[in-house]
């Protein structure tokens, strides 16, 4: 371990092909940063100059670990090696006014936080606690009035506000990106956003990404505040899940929020089992974050 670097790529098409092999090793624990890359490598997602592609490799150039950085993104890490952890801190540490959060494995976030936080002298403080499930076949939720369709460009504003809606409800502190570029890529996909509708009126969405080696990604599930706890959610999210399979997934998975006992069960209830929990942290005070 002792040799151990950790390399920026700027070349991201030289990157896709250095970590995407590592990545599919885990499909479903590494499905959040393995469409982070895909979707960016092949256009659906537009790249920017502040975007960071990271990996520690060994003495023999076998990737450990891997890192992405989206801004306004928290920076997203891989499981791996303790030390390749540290390593990976320890790069950015040289550049710290543009990393303000850190999110991953469980284990894999903890450790950069405290890496960071003995360096930098800063506490760093817990914002989220996930939980990743997975779903290999879909018992369907009964009674549930409603039926599933794609979501078009007729529902455009409509999605927006529920964008919005959705990031303040994940992290209520957070300044969330503008929404309707991505409402507009999503739409542009044509099978991405689905809407779960009672009476010819949405009362849910429900995104799903890309498969990424055989893996679908269902994000994000958003009922709003009056419609629920009539299992909208619930059976769109079944009937998205059981589509994705349709069409040739071997897997979806999902992550919730560990503060929200309601999601974690009723997952479950249609075929989800966890796998995995994630947490992100905040590097320093959000007053300073902000500024970046």
């Amino acid at each position: 371990m002792a040799a151990m670097r950790c390399l920026a790529e700027p070349d991201l098409d030289a990157y896709t092909g250095a970590v995407l092999p590592f990545l599919r090793l885990d499909p479903v624990l590494n499905n959040l940063a393995a469409t982070i890359i895909e979707s960016r490598s092949t256009g659906r997602a537009p790249v920017t100059p502040a975007d960071r592609w990271l990996r520690v490799v060994d003495r023999d150039d076998t990737v450990l670990t891997v890192a992405v950085h989206t801004p306004p993104h928290p920076l997203l890490l891989t499981d791996g090696p303790g030390p390749a952890i540290d390593a990976l801190a320890d790069h950015l540490l040289a550049d710290a006014e543009t990393v303000s959060e850190v999110s991953g494995p469980e284990g894999a976030a903890q450790r950069f936080a405290q890496r960071w936080s003995t360096a930098t002298g800063e506490p760093p403080r817990l914002t989220m606690r996930q939980r990743l499930f997975r779903l290999d076949a879909v018992t369907p939720p009964a009674s549930v009035p409603g039926q599933l369709r794609p979501a078009g460009e007729p529902d455009r504003n409509l999605l927006i506000g529920w964008y919005d809606a959705f990031a303040r409800d994940v992290d209520p502190e957070s300044t969330p990106a503008e929404s309707a570029p991505l409402v507009d890529r999503v739409l542009a996909r044509g099978d991405a956003l689905w809407l779960w509708q009672v009476a010819d009126e949405p009362v849910t969405m429900v995104g799903i990404a890309p498969q990424v080696a055989g893996v679908a990604r269902i994000a994000p599930v958003y009922t709003p505040p009056s419609l629920r706890g009539h299992g909208y959610g619930t059976a769109a999210t079944a009937a998205v899940s059981q589509w994705a399979l349709d069409q040739g997934a071997t897997a979806c998975m999902l992550y919730t929020d560990l503060a929200n006992p309601t999601s974690n069960r009723i997952y479950q209830r249609i075929g989800y089992r966890p796998v995995a929990d994630a947490t992100q942290w905040r590097l320093r005070p959000a007053a300073d974050s902000a500024a970046t």
